[in-house]
């Protein structure tokens, strides 16, 4: 398998779609220990998340009447081809292929069961590696109605992805991980859950890694935001938490702890609310 083949499939960058563009940079930069670099793209701004290292994101005007909320695009060999794929298993294109860079386009799709979901191709994106450091997304976590059924389809739009292991999280049902084809343990890159019943009907949420949970956290209610459940501790050290920002808009967070433990065994172990 060649270097760009093993980039095929992963999360390479999110974006935040907000109104408050500028309450958005305070709040996650804030948290994150995130910059800033503001790119003229025409008549629009768009507005670069950078950590030491380089990007990990950006944000986006949202459209009048739209919800705050984070999309990640995963890494595919052809844009056109996959929305393709997408549309003839029911998905919705909401983002035409639009044009970056020489050899870089993105676009952005609603799943059959209307989660957001974002793809991008470019011959020159290094991909996420097997563990995120602080400041970066290290895990993707879907909440369908229908774990197989959502399995089969994004299985089919990725054709990189595998089924991996699941467990049971009691009442809350099976948490499916999923993974890049051939990939050792390490390469997990999320999983997939049934959402409880006061969550929407189905959606992504990304999660931020953060070397302290706890100080996080104090810092996500002092900015006006909401945690939605105590620090779980989910295999050794590793900490996770879920999150509402300050304009409505969810976000998971993550520490690591000093062992060698994947995300996938830390978010096996929890039950989100």
């Amino acid at each position: 398998m060649s270097s760009e083949d093993t980039q095929v499939g992963q999360f390479v960058h999110h974006d935040y779609f907000t109104a408050d563009k500028e309450g958005a940079r305070a709040f996650y930069c804030g948290l994150a220990g995130w910059t800033t670099q503001d790119m003229p793209m025409g008549d629009s701004v768009y507005t670069m998340l950078m950590r030491p290292g380089g990007g990990v994101g950006g944000l986006e005007q949202l459209d009048a009447g739209g919800h705050p909320h984070w999309v990640a695009y995963l890494r595919v060999s052809n844009v056109a081809l996959t929305l393709a794929t997408v549309e003839s298993l029911g998905g919705t294109v909401t983002k035409a292929e639009t044009p970056i860079g020489p050899g870089s386009s993105y676009a952005i799709f609603l799943d059959p069961w209307g989660a957001a979901c974002g793809v991008y191709a470019s011959a020159q994106d290094p991909g996420m590696g097997a563990r995120a450091g602080n400041g970066e997304f290290s895990w993707g976590e879907l909440a369908v109605p229908d774990i197989d059924a959502a399995l089969d389809f994004y299985t089919t739009v990725f054709p990189s992805w595998e089924v991996a292991e699941s467990s049971s999280m009691g009442q809350m049902g099976r948490y499916q991980l999923f993974r890049q084809k051939g990939a050792p343990k390490e390469r997990h890159l999320g999983g997939i859950l049934v959402p409880p019943p006061q969550a929407p009907a189905a959606y992504w949420i990304h999660y931020i890694s953060v070397p302290d949970l706890s100080a996080t956290m104090d810092a996500v209610k002092a900015a006006g935001g909401q945690v939605l459940f105590p620090p779980t501790s989910v295999g050794g050290a590793d900490l996770i938490t879920q999150c509402l920002d300050p304009f409505g808009g969810m976000f998971a967070l993550h520490s690591s702890g000093p062992d060698e433990d994947d995300l996938e065994t830390v978010v096996m172990k929890a039950a989100p609310a």
